[in-house]
């Protein structure tokens, strides 16, 4: 890795002019009417020959010009020319000019001044989302920097309707994580997470970030696998220009930093986010202790046991504050000849490194309860646990991205893009408290290690053909991609331990190991998973468009209309494995069983053939699975101008052919297990849009998507959660739900770079999967689910969002440098239930889906001066509750909890080009507590202080400084 930075540091090292006398006019340029940049541009100081041709991107330079005030033309034939006054340049500085030039055939000649504040970064975001055929919302790079947003998962956020979980995983209109279609550069975003199919999202920086679109209605180009939202995440090929950023940052979390810290040992590498071996099955180990030990001896047995490290302290340290590095190297080479664009060409690289390492404790409290009794109004406790939950992550992620670009009016543009990041996560869990079930306190011990590795690489090229002659826009467009997609994710030696001392002090004064007969890894032993996974994939599409022009009237168009069509492959290869490690008396006759009061070390200290423990197995064949996914999908579609271009209909249909085959064995047997999921899938969608006015449309449309079910789901193996007690089992006869899905929304565009929007939505779920409770399972609290088709369900609501500059309240510098950002989504749904998956009669007919928020409401403050470099963003975020546990007989739902999410962050910038930016954040400064709530009476409300706590905690609140600097 060391050598790969060095390599690129060598190779790809910007050169750039510094002038320290002179100054710089730069911006970029665009087309009033689509938004789209201009080419070939022409930025001229007036009266002088100093001047540029923008490049593909409608970008410009006019560098070493000596300070002073200037007036700056902009024009282009066939477009009215722009000029604007009292340009000053300083010594050393950048002075940003961007302009919209407009079709003369629309204005009579007229002077355009433009305010200092750019806007055509923002407005190009706005822009795209007012043309769009479907229900969509789009960030543009700039807006996700204007937030102060880190990585993708802040900055889709800001996203009406969107919310984060853990600061990872994106929820879109309240739906589940499994509802969402996630592509990076248009290929499926690759996942390590072995039971849902959710992207991280905070592994890609924003400031890398080109656009986030989240497609809220379907449409034949989109993904047909999704319900809440298909988002697409496009990487920066080509940068604004060459330079090269280096960032430092570190971060203090309130009860964490400087505190008392545990963990458990690691390797030497743990800091570079991998394991270098150390917790690896060592060699020499039986491919199957339970088989070893009718063979061997039991000298060899104790010997085989032996093998494994003896690693089951914890040590304390002090939490230093969080580390985080960045460093980004950016290339740009635009060539751009004469009047006649010969050898015309741009070349643009972008090469980031960065490293995180983070520390984070918290402590939570874990109950759980009976049935409610209804006389005498309250449920016996049957467990309650104070869990101490440290984790030390460190993450070193590289971003490597190419693009070539060619053709007179750059309509050839290749790229390579590369994505690589490697994670580690050291988490320890210390549990105390009660069983009273079982009439005893315990001490609990888990160690746990997650390793992750995901790469992602694409190749892709676009491609216009067929200039129309009169407008000089392409008619026919084509685009390919190819990619590559690996997943590691690794869990070597979790160990789990567990000591109890029952209630009778008197006659039980010690706490006592807990050491089965059989081996039973989850409360005494270590398991080893591992999950790999490579995607090979590939799309291409290709548009045409028909022009029909009036030759009487000077060739104005008449009428125009496009088809698209494209295919979209995808070969999915996974292997999962568990080995399961149990400890055991070697001997129950001769075995000492006074030694288990004694510590963890001590115990495993005496693995020998007499009277001490030995390693045991209790790994099934279930515990492993083969599974394959092929995808082969095609669609065709329309789009129909209409009514003088006021009305815009698309609309289509897409083909998926997918196969999922998955190969393992029953759970409490060796008979095989062959799913074989061979579906196809034609989904039909359209939409319609009506422009009343230029700032004003109204959009509707339809769309059948479908959900398929995950691997892990299908999956026969059982796997125990230690936090929440609960046993989960796969179901390998889970249907494929199918969702139709239908919206309508008002938009309004008052200016370039604002809107605002009222839409409204239904979808209608059949065979929707689920988790519920499977009963006869599991003791001491313990609980059984797995997933499962509910006949039906729905979910509908409203979204409002807006987003307002406060220019028009009054001529204020101050008021003009705020803007306002807010969205509200109120969303109910209903699934009904069966006998099956019901939690009593009472409530057989429906209740909320899984995962599904009733409402959610951001708003945020951004205020931005650029005369004295600082900006001041404040964010807020409330999520309603909703159903994370399925109820089981006798208890409802447990219910996550509303909390109030405030975050503050400081920019300011320093220097005389203004190339160092100081940062101050402080995320999470109510620090409001997390809650987990069961409606125990079942009265269909959510009382806080009488309904049944079943989790708290409090993640503390994160104060974060850092410093970036550009040259």
């Amino acid at each position: 890795m060391r050598t790969l930075t060095l390599l690129y540091l060598f190779i790809f090292l910007p050169v750039t002019g510094l002038y320290a006398q002179n100054g710089t006019i730069a911006g970029t340029i665009i087309e009033k009417a689509t938004g789209e940049p201009m080419f070939s541009a022409t930025v001229q100081i007036e009266g002088t020959s100093v001047g540029t041709i923008t490049d593909f991107d409608g970008k410009y330079a006019l560098k070493n010009i000596k300070p002073g005030t200037y007036k700056v033309r902009i024009y282009a034939i066939t477009y009215a020319p722009v000029i604007v006054s009292n340009v000053k340049v300083e010594a050393g500085k950048t002075v940003r000019l961007d302009a919209a030039l407009e079709s003369s055939s629309k204005l009579v000649e007229g002077v355009i001044i433009y305010a200092d504040k750019p806007t055509a970064s923002v407005a190009a975001g706005v822009q795209a989302q007012k043309e769009a055929d479907q229900v969509v919302n789009v960030l543009t790079g700039a807006q996700m920097r204007q937030g102060n947003d880190q990585n993708a998962a802040e900055a889709v956020k800001r996203v009406p309707g969107v919310t984060v979980v853990n600061n990872q995983f994106v929820i879109v209109r309240g739906l589940s994580e499994r509802y969402n279609a996630v592509m990076l550069n248009n290929i499926f975003a690759p996942s390590v997470e072995a039971d849902v199919k959710a992207f991280s999202f905070d592994l890609v920086p924003s400031g890398l970030i080109d656009r986030f679109m989240v497609y809220k209605s379907p449409s034949p180009d989109l993904p047909g696998e999704f319900a809440g939202g298909a988002i697409k995440i496009y990487t920066t090929n080509i940068p604004d220009s060459s330079y090269m950023s280096f960032s430092l940052g570190t971060g203090i979390r309130s009860g964490t930093t400087f505190e008392d810290f545990k963990t458990n040992k690691g390797s030497k590498t743990d800091w570079l986010g991998f394991d270098n071996g150390y917790r690896e099955l060592p060699d020499g180990l039986p491919e199957d202790m339970r088989l070893y030990g009718f063979t061997a001896s039991a000298s060899d047995v104790a010997a085989a046991s032996k093998l494994l490290r003896n690693d089951w302290e914890y040590e304390s340290k002090s939490a230093s504050p969080d580390k985080r590095f960045n460093i980004v190297l950016a290339k740009r080479i635009s060539v751009v000849k004469d009047s006649a664009h010969k050898h015309t060409w741009q070349f643009g690289n972008i090469t980031a490194l960065n490293y995180s390492n983070t520390h984070a404790f918290m402590t939570s409290q874990r109950l759980d309860y009976n049935t409610f009794d209804t006389i005498t109004q309250i449920s016996d406790t049957v467990f309650n646990y104070s869990d101490r939950i440290y984790s030390n992550k460190a993450r070193v992620g590289i971003m490597q991205n190419n693009a070539l670009r060619l053709g007179k009016r750059g309509q050839h543009k290749l790229e390579l893009k590369n994505l690589l990041n490697q994670i580690g996560d050291n988490e320890t869990t210390l549990r105390g408290g009660s069983n009273i079930e079982f009439g005893e306190t315990r001490r609990e011990y888990a160690y746990h290690y997650t390793e992750k590795t995901i790469y992602s690489g694409q190749l892709g090229g676009q491609h216009d053909f067929n200039m129309d002659t009169i407008s000089g826009e392409p008619k026919t467009k084509f685009d390919w991609a190819a990619g590559y997609a690996a997943s590691r994710r690794n869990e070597p030696d979790w160990r789990r331990a567990r000591y109890s001392r029952n209630f009778d002090t008197l006659s039980f004064p010690d706490y006592t190991l807990y050491l089965p007969n059989t081996a039973t890894p989850f409360f005494l032993g270590r398991i080893f998973v591992n999950m790999k996974e490579d995607t090979k994939a590939g799309t291409f599409n290709a548009e045409h468009k028909f022009t029909y022009y009036d030759k009487t009237k000077k060739d104005s168009l008449r009428y125009s209309f496009s088809v698209k069509g494209g295919m979209y492959f995808e070969n999915k290869q996974r292997s999962f494995t568990v080995r399961n490690l149990g400890y055991v008396p070697n001997d129950i006759f001769q075995f000492d069983w006074n030694m288990l009061t004694d510590s963890l070390t001590q115990i495993f200290d005496n693995i020998n053939d007499s009277n001490g423990i030995v390693l045991d197995e209790d790994t099934k064949k279930a515990d492993q699975y083969m599974a394959s996914n092929r995808q082969v999908a095609a669609y065709a579609m329309g789009i129909f101008p209409a009514f003088k271009n006021k009305m815009r209909i698309t609309g289509g249909v897409r083909i998926e052919k997918n196969l999922q085959i998955l190969n393992s064995f029953e759970t409490n047997g060796n008979d095989e297990v062959n799913v074989k999921n061979d579906i196809l899938s034609i989904l039909p969608s359209g939409n319609i849009s009506w422009n009343f006015t230029e700032k004003m449309l109204v959009r509707g449309g339809y769309g059948r998507t479908i959900n398929r079910p995950e691997f892990r789901e299908v999956a026969p193996l059982t796997f125990y959660d230690f936090i929440f007690n609960s046993i989960y089992v796969g179901n390998d006869s889970l249907k494929t739900p199918v969702i139709d899905n239908y919206d309508l929304r008002w938009e309004l565009y008052p200016t370039p770079s604002e809107n605002i929007s009222f839409g409204v939505f239904y979808k209608n779920f059949t065979n929707p999967i689920e988790v519920y409770f499977v009963p006869g399972v599991g003791t001491g609290g313990t609980r059984s689910f797995t997933w499962g088709n509910a006949p039906q369900a729905r979910s509908y609501g409203a979204e409002f969002e807006i987003r307002q500059g406060l220019d028009s309240v009054g001529s204020s510098q101050f008021l003009h440098d705020i803007t306002l950002v807010g969205n509200v989504s109120y969303i109910k749904s209903e699934i009904t239930l069966t006998n099956d998956t019901a939690t009593t009669q009472a409530n057989l007919k429906s209740r909320p889906m899984m995962g599904q928020s009733p409402y959610i409401a951001n708003a945020g403050i951004y205020y931005q001066n650029d005369t004295i470099g600082l900006q001041v963003n404040v964010v807020y975020n409330i999520v309603g509750p909703r159903v994370i546990i399925a109820g089981i007989p006798g208890l409802s739902e447990v219910y996550e909890m509303p909390r109030n999410h405030l975050d503050l962050t400081v920019i300011k910038t320093f220097g005389k080009k203004k190339n160092i930016e100081g940062r101050i954040g402080v995320q999470d400064i109510f620090n409001a507590p997390f809650l987990l709530l069961q409606d125990a009476n079942e009265d269909g409300k959510l009382d806080r202080e009488k309904d049944q706590r079943i989790q708290t905690y409090k993640r503390g609140t994160y104060y974060t400084v850092g410093f970036t600097v550009r040259i």
